[in-house]
């Protein structure tokens, strides 16, 4: 039997996505996911490394853009390489499993001026659909996606 290695994160993408192939031509994405968590002093921002493949790589691509508000669910993977320098570079990254589009740009003008915004409402909404979206999702492979 093997362990649970499950992460389901919402936030906010730092910049555009990158698209890239792998040398055997399968296409993928890659992107930072910006999570905001606490208020006031309290409040501290992470940072995801995430990676998004195949068929979905080509399909989202021209839509995972900087500030886009995303849900993602995924496996955290470690990574080691050694860089051009000769140092051993360690890092963290979510291997996307499914992937929900919660919101508009944080840039979006629109956006900003709803009233219900200002309490925190937005975001409370947007991880309740990420939740719903979520929950009762029986997944046959690893494959088997939102999109």
């Amino acid at each position: 039997m093997s362990d649970v290695n499950d992460i389901n994160i919402t936030g906010r993408l730092t910049k555009d996505a990158v698209y890239r192939t792998f040398p055997s031509g399968k296409p993928y994405l890659t992107f930072t996911l910006a999570n905001n968590t606490g208020y006031g002093e309290y409040a501290s921002v992470q940072f995801f490394n995430c990676i998004l493949t195949d068929k979905r790589a080509d399909s989202l691509r021209n839509y995972l853009l900087k500030g886009k508000l995303i849900g993602v669910n995924g496996e955290l993977n470690k990574n080691d390489w050694t860089n051009n320098s000769g140092n051993v570079v360690k890092d963290w990254q979510i291997k996307v499993n499914q992937l929900v589009l919660l919101g508009g740009s944080s840039n979006n003008k629109e956006e900003q001026e709803l009233p219900y915004e200002e309490d925190n409402s937005l975001e409370k909404a947007a991880s309740d659909k990420f939740n719903k979206a979520m929950r009762g999702r029986k997944t046959q492979s690893k494959e088997d996606v939102v999109f």
